[in-house]
């Protein structure tokens, strides 16, 4: 089938987005870069590395473009959502919780009738308290609503129980005026 276009329309052109522009943004692409220059690096200074390294597949394709795809992680789990739904890894990337619809996450506190759609999911951590935290924007075209759909891991285990809550996002009756 055809994939899921995002509301907001299809994607920009690689020159709007700054692709194809890059050699004019980078006008020293390609040159030694003097230490001396603001923003300029030691050539014998190594790159930056990151603290974690993962080559793993991730969450498979989903029809939506964009997937809109994010991640949270803490020392032992990997929480990953894409527009409709998450998986939980293990710290090596081995699958804790299998892809989950956010349809059926949610299911408990969507409004009676649904006939809706979620997409643009945010995650974290928060070493804090421990504990995951994940929203994602929700929309009832039949009934012209829109929600916020947050959940707070009860512990820091992602794959475990879960606080759900669900707020109207939509505060007249345009039925153009939605959270997105």
């Amino acid at each position: 089938g055809q994939p899921k276009s995002h509301v907001q329309g299809e994607p920009a052109p690689q020159a709007e987005r700054g692709i194809a522009g890059q050699a004019a943004l980078a006008p020293n692409a390609g040159q030694q870069v003097d230490a001396t220059t603001p923003g300029g690096r030691d050539a014998a200074s190594p790159a930056p590395r990151s603290a974690v390294t993962l080559n793993q597949q991730a969450i498979a394709y989903t029809g939506w473009i964009p997937p809109d795809a994010v991640v949270a992680a803490n020392s032992s789990y990997i929480l990953a959502a894409v527009n409709n739904g998450i998986t939980v890894y293990d710290s090596t990337g081995g699958v804790v919780q299998a892809f989950t619809t956010f349809t059926s996450f949610f299911q408990s506190k969507q409004p009676a009738g649904w006939q809706g759609f979620y997409f643009d999911p945010r995650v974290a951590y928060v070493s804090a308290e421990g504990l995951f935290l994940f929203m994602v924007a929700g929309r009832d075209d039949v009934a012209q609503t829109s929600y916020l759909f947050l959940a707070v891991s009860q512990t820091s285990d992602p794959s475990g129980l879960w606080w759900l809550y669900r707020y109207r996002a939509d505060q007249n009756a345009d039925v153009d005026s939605w959270l997105d």
